[in-house]
Order: structure tokens, then C-alpha cells, then sequence
């Protein structure tokens, strides 16, 4: 750690947490100790699932609708205890010195109001502070995110938002972030990184929960980390690497392609000339900056949405792993009956949802009672067991640990081989890329491919 980083951590800690045990049905997570100091930035990385949502959730008092949550130990901001959770004192806590952003930016926004508006008004600023510290995060497009609701704009750039509020709120003294750079390409992850640096600069407390190593390494933070019996020890957790595709049989026929594909909404071009082509058997990624319309041709891809110019090719059922996994799955079933639903002859729900690390429990769940990492991994699963000729997989690994990621991809890959899977990988993660790609990976720059 750096010299300021050290200081920081000598330091009275801000939010100190003694002998902390948080249950629920599935779950317990043991702390003995966790302090988050001014200027400093502390993270919990752990496998997805292993309760870091859950624990963030329970440091500030807070519980989703239904949920059977328990706590018990002792937590302090400031030298005293946290507000009663529901109280007016609590709210008044989490819109001033406390800032918590979620895993799920867009379900924590106002579905009928701008960002910009939202950001303003959460942080308590005017809207052309808000557009400006938006611009710390998203550049030249900021004026145009704060203009559109939350979903007309990527995972990204609604999680840019939520931080934005975080960045303009005066007299911030703690910031909890869940899984921030999941999702974001290289160029928005140090911009996020320089964020969170100017915010430990400021004398901000940051607890950060993520399976990102590398982000955690990059930020000098103090590292904790959730073991497999639920207790959260010090140090970082192991990082394997990403097993390589098959290679592909050049006589193999394409089973998707993209010619010149250009799709215009509301008079705003999404996509301007996108070409690439996919064969049986075959991995193809696609990487681009968060915004330059990766999710947008990945509809075009499946017909979600009509291309302008153009066309597509598709050859066999060609199915969308969305990257919001959550709104993907209908919320009253469980994950065992959608997939049932959609099933193809011989196909194992059990054995390959084993594989993925969804046990019984999870399988007899719905999407309310599964984890960020759970409900990616159940969306993945329902793809696979209608058996597609092509899957295109928007983010597949964004919210996950790098373990579960490593699964994840292994699983697809053993797929591939067995079933001669084309697969479509669209995501900002580099070694993902050229793992299972190569120099064979398409770049999406401003709607064009390259």
C-alpha cells in the first residue's frame, strides 16, 4: 500500500464492525473485525453468492422487501451505533454522509425520470453539477446519458449515474459500492478507479464489495476476503486463469453473421456498419467501450430490435443471454420450472445446473431469492437447455468472481465442444477475450466494427 493509503488506515476507523454474524435461509457469514477508515478504501471480495450483497446490506441496516435476514454484533458510524433502520434519522443518514450503490443500478433508479434529474436531486445539486461530475465518469456522452431514462441507457451507464451522486453529494463521509466495475470496459474502469481515488482524497470512507481483483489491486485497498465456511478473513482470494476455446474447423458453416448492420432509434444512430460472422463450433468476442452499441447489435443479432440497414444472417435458433440477468427471468417462477419450460429433449437441468454451481436450492428458488452471480447463472442456464445453434452472450461473467467466471466459461466451452455451440462473447473483459477468441476478436468503436 502507498504512503496516503497508510496513514489513512491509521486513522480512527469511521465504521468499525465487531463480532458481526448476518444469516439468512442458505447463508452465514462470520466477522470478527472490518473498519473502514477516512481516505482509505477497504475490499470484500469473495465468490459470487458468498453473502458480499448481503453484508453491505446488513453494515447500514437495510433489508429488501420479504427478506429473512439476521443480524446480530455490533456496528458503529462514528463512534455510535447506525440510525433505527426505517426511521426518518436512518433516510436523512443514507442521503447525507452515507452513500450506498447497488449491484443493480437500474432497478435502483426512477424508471420515469432522466438521470441527470435523479442524480441532481439525490445528491442535492443543480442539474449542470450533476451533468458535470457525470462527465468525471462518462466524458463527451454525459450530457447525453443525463438526458435519457434509465432504460435507454447500458448496465454501465446507469451505474455511472448512481456513482455520480455519490461524487456530488457534499458532505459524504462513507461509500459502499457492490460490484462497481462489473460490466465496464477497460477505459470506464479507470475512470471509475480515479473516481474512487478523488473520493479517498477527499477523506471519504470507501467499502467496496467486489469479485474484481484487479480493481481492488489498483485502488492500494485493504483486502478482505468471504472463505468458503462464510468468514471473512484477511488477504486476497485466488485468481485462476480462463481455460482457451477450441479451435475451429474452417470448413464449418456460419451460423450467424451481420452484414453492414445499422439500427437508428428515434433518429439516433445505435449502430452504423457492424459486420462479423460466427461458424458451428466457434468463439467469437466482441469488445467495445461501455455506449458504442455492443448490447444494441447483440438485439439486432436475434431480431429484438429491426435493423435500419443491412441484414442478418442465422442459421439455426440463435438465442440472447441478456445482460440484465434479473429482468430477464419471470419473477414468480422458479428457476427450475422456466427452465423446464424451454428444455430440449435429453437435456439434464439437474447435472448442468450442478455445473454451473446452482445447487437444489437454487434451482427450487425464484429470482428474489437468488444472488446478483445466482441469477446470471440461472439466466445462462435456461439458455443452454433449449440447445441453440448460436448463443450470444451479452456480459456473461460481469457480477461474478473470478472462480464462478472461470466456471462459467468452462461449462460454455464444454458445451461448445460437445453440441458444436457458436458462441458470440460480448464483453470488456480483455483476458475473457482473448482467451476464448484470440485475434479473431471484433472491435466496436462508435457503432462501426473493426
Amino acid at each position: 500500500m502507498g504512503t496516503e493509503s497508510n496513514a489513512a488506515t491509521l486513522a480512527e476507523p469511521l465504521l468499525a464492525v465487531r463480532d458481526l454474524v448476518v444469516e439468512r435461509p442458505g447463508l452465514r457469514i462470520v466477522v470478527d473485525a472490518l473498519d473502514a477508515c477516512p481516505g482509505a478504501v477497504t475490499a470484500v471480495l469473495g465468490p459470487s453468492g458468498s453473502g458480499k450483497s448481503s453484508l453491505l446490506a446488513a453494515l447500514i441496516g437495510h433489508r429488501h422487501p420479504g427478506e429473512d435476514l439476521e443480524v446480530a454484533g455490533c456496528v458503529e458510524f462514528d463512534g455510535g451505533p447506525i440510525p433505527t433502520p426505517g426511521s426518518s434519522a436512518w433516510r436523512a443518514w443514507l442521503r447525507g454522509p452515507v452513500a450506498a450503490i447497488p449491484q443493480d443500478a437500474r432497478a435502483a433508479l426512477d424508471p420515469l425520470q432522466p438521470i441527470g434529474r435523479q442524480i441532481a436531486e439525490l445528491a442535492g445539486v443543480d442539474e449542470p453539477s450533476a451533468v458535470s461530475t457525470l462527465a468525471r465518469l462518462r466524458g463527451a456522452d454525459a450530457a447525453s446519458v443525463a438526458r435519457r431514462l434509465p432504460h435507454e441507457v447500458s448496465g454501465g451507464e446507469a451505474q455511472s449515474g448512481l456513482l455520480a451522486v455519490a461524487l456530488a453529494r457534499p458532505g459524504l463521509r462513507l461509500c459502499l459500492l457492490d460490484e462497481p466495475s462489473a460490466g465496464l470496459d477497460a477505459g470506464r474502469v479507470e475512470a471509475l478507479a480515479v473516481a474512487v481515488r478523488s473520493l479517498g482524497a477527499a477523506g471519504v470512507a470507501v467499502l467496496l464489495a467486489t469479485h474484481d481483483v484487479g480493481f481492488a489491486a489498483r485502488l492500494d485497498a485493504c483486502a478482505l476476503h468471504l472463505d468458503g465456511d462464510g468468514r471473512l478473513c484477511a488477504g486476497w482470494p485466488p485468481r485462476p486463469a480462463f481455460p482457451s476455446a477450441p479451435p475451429v474447423d474452417a470448413a464449418a458453416p456460419v451460423v450467424l453473421a451481420a452484414h453492414a448492420l445499422g439500427v437508428v432509434v428515434r433518429g439516433r444512430p445505435l449502430l452504423e456498419s457492424a459486420s462479423l460472422a460466427v461458424r458451428a463450433g466457434e468463439s467469437l468476442a466482441v469488445r467495445g467501450p461501455s455506449g458504442a452499441g455492443k448490447t444494441t447489435l447483440a438485439r439486432a443479432l436475434v431480431g429484438r430490435i429491426e435493423a435500419s440497414t443491412g441484414h442478418v444472417e442465422r442459421h439455426g435458433r440463435v438465442l440472447l443471454l441478456d445482460q440484465d440477468a434479473a429482468g430477464s427471468l419471470t419473477p414468480h417462477r422458479t428457476v427450475a420450472s422456466l427452465c423446464a419450460e424451454s428444455a430440449a429433449p435429453g437435456f439434464d437441468i439437474e447435472r448442468e445446473a450442478k455445473s454451473l454451481g446452482l445447487e437444489g436450492a437454487a434451482l427450487a428458488s425464484t429470482v428474489g431469492g437468488l444472488s446478483g452471480g445466482q441469477r446470471r447463472r440461472a439466466a445462462l442456464l435456461r439458455a443452454l437447455a433449449a440447445r441453440p445453434a448460436a448463443l450470444i452472450l451479452d456480459e456473461p461473467t460481469a457480477g461474478l468472481d473470478r472462480v464462478a467466471a472461470v466456471q462459467v466459461v468452462e461449462t460454455l466451452l464444454d458445451v461448445q465442444r460437445r453440441h458444436g455451440l457458436a458462441l458470440l462473447w460480448i464483453t470488456h473483459d480483455e483476458d475473457l477475450a482473448a482467451a476464448v477468441s484470440g485475434q479473431a476478436t471484433v472491435h466496436i468503436q462508435r457503432g462501426r466494427t473493426c
